[in-house]
Order: C-alpha cells, then structure tokens, then sequence
C-alpha cells in the first residue's frame, strides 16, 4: 500500500492526486472502480494521468514538507483543500495510528483520531 503522498517524477513532471483532481470529470471516469485506499497509490496516479513509467516515490510523514518536491510542498500548505476527503476516505487505520504516535501538529492527530472513532 502507498502512503498519502505518492507522486511520480515523470519528464520533468511531478504528478500526483488531490481531492481536486479527484473531482475533475476525466480522472474520475479514469478512475472508476478504484476501492478508496487505491486512489493515494501510483497505480490510481498512472491511470488518471494515463501514463507509463517514471520514477515513484513516496513519504509517510506528509507534514514535513522538506521531504517534497515543491509542487507538493504548495498543495500541503493547504491540507484541507487538497486533502480533506483523502485523509478521511483513503488512509487505513495502521496509517492512521502512525500518524497519532509520530505527527508533531496536533491538527492531523486530531483529524485521525476522528477518524479512528468512526
């Protein structure tokens, strides 16, 4: 399983998913019958974005933005735009837990302890 944020570094190109993208009416047609725990995966990447190849990569600790490329960096200032429904819909409970033990911003323990409690 992939971490929340996966990304592909494909011709100069950093791709990846947002709740943004996951509304866009092209990607959500690419992406039909994707379970949501697929859809923070390269594999759901490589389908909305119809690709092939690249170099994937991946980190657990999505609150250190020193870890991204820019391109991420700027969607993660604003987790609740652009990754709200993701954090809530695609993140399994050992994500979750990790999250709760390792965060340091209360903000996101906070949100996955919610989730926890569904």
């Amino acid at each position: 399983m992939c971490e929340l944020k996966s990304w592909i570094e494909k011709d100069g190109k950093v791709l990846h998913l947002t709740d943004i993208d996951l509304r866009d009416k092209t990607i959500k047609e690419r992406l039909k019958g994707c379970a949501p725990e697929d859809l923070i995966g390269h594999g759901a990447i490589r389908k909305a974005f119809n690709i092939e190849g690249g170099e994937q990569k991946e980190v657990k600790e999505f609150w250190t933005l020193s870890l991204f490329p820019k391109e991420i960096q700027s969607t993660l200032r604003d987790f609740d735009r652009y990754y709200s429904w993701m954090f809530s819909h695609c993140l399994s409970n050992y994500d979750l837990f990790y999250i709760l033990k390792y965060c340091p911003d209360e903000k996101y323990r906070k949100l996955a302890q919610k989730e926890l409690d569904k």
